[in-house]
């Protein structure tokens, strides 16, 4: 598969790359608010510099990887999805789709106060459905409660 430059012969950005850096604007700013909603303070940008950074490059490494030892056409690895992220309270984080008993699950999923092990769970969690189930009674993939005695 071909691929397409971002930028002109002259080094011009080109719309579609402005358009790529605004998003990735965004999308820092949106991590930058759940990080900090979440710890209650500032965060030290510095630190939240270093990693969206390696971030980054581990991710265009790992395409490049992916690129070169296969067809040249692969995508990114698909099971980073489902590793534990930063939250919105019971909302997932962002526009995010969470794969939940091998069907694509839109509803805010929450991970409450102590965290119940479950092998079952890409996260390795329980994980509760706020929509369907706002008492937590069954964890989405072992379907043990969140209260246990």
């Amino acid at each position: 598969m071909k691929t397409i430059r971002l930028f002109d012969d002259d080094g011009v950005q080109t719309e579609i790359a402005s358009k790529t850096g605004n998003e990735m604007t965004v999308a820092c700013m949106d991590i930058l608010e759940q990080l900090e909603l979440q710890l209650g303070c500032l965060v030290d940008l510095r630190d939240l510099d270093y990693i969206l950074t390696s971030a980054v490059s581990t991710f265009i490494c790992d395409v490049v990887i992916r690129r070169r030892l296969g067809d040249g056409d692969e995508k990114a690895d698909e099971v980073k999805r489902h590793y534990p992220r930063l939250s919105n309270g019971s909302e997932p984080f962002g526009s995010t789709r969470r794969l939940v008993a091998g069907s694509v699950f839109d509803g805010a999923i929450s991970r409450v106060g102590h965290h119940w092990p479950c092998e079952s769970s890409p996260t390795k969690h329980c994980l509760y459905d706020d929509d369907n189930d706002p008492a937590h009674d069954h964890c989405v993939f072992c379907g043990d409660p969140y209260e246990r005695k």
